[in-house]
C-alpha cells in the first residue's frame, strides 16, 4: 500500500518548496510542479492561459473555417 498525499499536504512540503519543485506563479495561486532533472531541468513559461484564450487557434488548426469559427466562438 502506498500513502497518497492530499494537495494541501503536498503544497506544505518544505523539501519540495526548497527544491523549487512547487512554485506559485501568479496572484491567482496557480501551482506549477516542475521536474528537477539533472540534465534537463524543467522551466516555467508563465501562468496558464485563461479559459478559452486559445479556442480560435485550436479550432482553426483542426480545420474549422472562418464562418464555422464565428458560429462557435
Amino acid at each position: 500500500m502506498t500513502l497518497v498525499r492530499t494537495l494541501e499536504e503536498t503544497l506544505a512540503d518544505q523539501e519540495l518548496r526548497r527544491r523549487e519543485t512547487i512554485v506559485e506563479i501568479s496572484a491567482a495561486a496557480h501551482i506549477a510542479v516542475t521536474p528537477k532533472l539533472e540534465d534537463t531541468p524543467g522551466a516555467l513559461g508563465g501562468p496558464p492561459p485563461a479559459l478559452g484564450e486559445h479556442t480560435r487557434e485550436v479550432l482553426a488548426a483542426a480545420g474549422f473555417t472562418g464562418d464555422e469559427l464565428e458560429a462557435l466562438c
